[in-house]
């Protein structure tokens, strides 16, 4: 007969007393034999991350006393799952957790109440798995510098990230782990060379509180992509690729070519057409045997740009907000439709999650 550990989340486990006051945190491993531990600030920014290794079927951790109250969650790396976890604050004596029990009948399944609450989410709900939003793309809006908690200068980045403006503070001596074949010299700048307008993704240090890695995925030109003096390839690869991966790991969608297999692609493309469901590109060729169609939903992440007077406005929109100044009827023609400064250009960098267009950032009013 099949046994079931009837606890599975444990909120602590024999807290000591300790001049940090520290919290410690234990849950169930799932089977897995990692997991990464995070903290969130009320603005729901990253604060702290860490790798947790599991023993004898549980994590358990000490996470420190600067983090007691913040939003604390862990993301299972193999059985996909992420949970929020709860910390205790230790006492002057030591507080025993009582060990899972064992059951030997397994339980009965307990039917949904209709006055149930969901679970907690703390991402947009067009990422199926919170990975996918960790890895989510981010458009620059300012970049300064602040003095943080230990009176070391850092650069503070404000940012377009997961739906919401936020601002991310990064050791000034970290360097962007890579940028497109446009911009070569900008890998190994240090982040105060960014710019409004550059779109960047970000991962935590698994060994603290740190933004461990940034890579430069894209940076706005300062004359027209499709009808300026520079060939950015016909997919315009070189724009939002290094030696054609995307931050050096991820592939790019081809105008000639089906999609990769892979989780997550990124494309690049003129807007032709939007129709309710789907984002219409083209590439440099702009041939109609070489467009994109990508999926899109309601809850797809919108971002925008606006390139004219290269002052770079950026903000939040929507699907709703994504337009293209191209005539309708540009494939319907004797000759073929030729890209020309008579038109102004709209360009879209979007990310696709299995298939699923989850991050659309629009450079706006090219040419106008």
């Amino acid at each position: 007969m099949k046994k079931r550990i009837t606890a599975l989340l444990l909120a602590a486990s024999t807290l000591l007393t300790t001049s940090a006051f520290a919290a410690t945190v234990t849950f169930d491993s799932m089977g897995s034999q990692r997991a990464v531990i995070t903290c969130f600030d009320k603005d729901a920014k990253l604060v702290y991350a860490r790798l947790a290794k599991s023993e004898d079927g549980k994590f358990t951790e000490e996470i420190p006393a600067q983090y007691n109250g913040f939003v604390k969650k862990a993301y299972i790396i193999g059985a996909g799952k992420s949970i929020e976890l709860t910390d205790i604050m230790p006492t002057d004596e030591p507080v025993n957790t009582p060990e899972p029990t064992v059951t030997d009948k397994p339980e009965a399944t307990v039917k949904p109440d209709a006055t149930s609450k969901p679970s907690k989410r703390e991402y947009p709900p067009i990422y199926e798995k919170e990975a996918d939003a960790i890895y989510g793309m981010a458009l620059v809006k300012d970049v300064g510098t602040d003095i943080n908690s230990s009176n070391e200068t850092i650069y503070s980045l404000t940012l377009f990230y997961n739906g919401k403006e936020i601002t991310v503070g990064i050791d000034e001596n970290l360097q962007l782990s890579s940028a497109p074949d446009a911009y070569p010299e900008l890998k190994g700048q240090d982040v105060g060379t960014l710019k409004r307008g550059d779109v960047i993704c970000m991962t935590a240090s698994i060994s603290g509180d740190k933004i461990r890695t940034v890579d430069l995925l894209f940076r706005p030109t300062d004359e027209d992509i499709a009808t300026g003096s520079v060939n950015y390839g016909s997919d315009f690869e070189k724009l939002f690729t290094q030696n054609g991966k995307v931050a050096g790991k991820w592939n790019y969608m081809k105008y000639t070519e089906r999609p990769s297999s892979d989780r997550y692609n990124y494309v690049f493309g003129i807007v032709a057409e939007r129709n309710p469901g789907s984002l219409i590109l083209i590439n440099k060729n702009a041939m109609e045997e070489e467009t994109i169609d990508l999926d899109i939903r309601k809850d797809t992440l919108v971002y925008t740009c606006d390139v004219y007077g290269r002052e770079y406005t950026v903000e939040a929109s929507d699907i709703y907000g994504i337009e293209t100044s191209l005539p309708s009827n540009m494939f319907d023609r004797d000759e073929p439709f030729t890209l020309d400064k008579d038109y102004t250009y709209n360009y879209a960098l979007a990310r696709v999650v299995d298939g699923i267009t989850t991050e659309i950032i629009l450079f706006n009013n090219y040419n106008e």
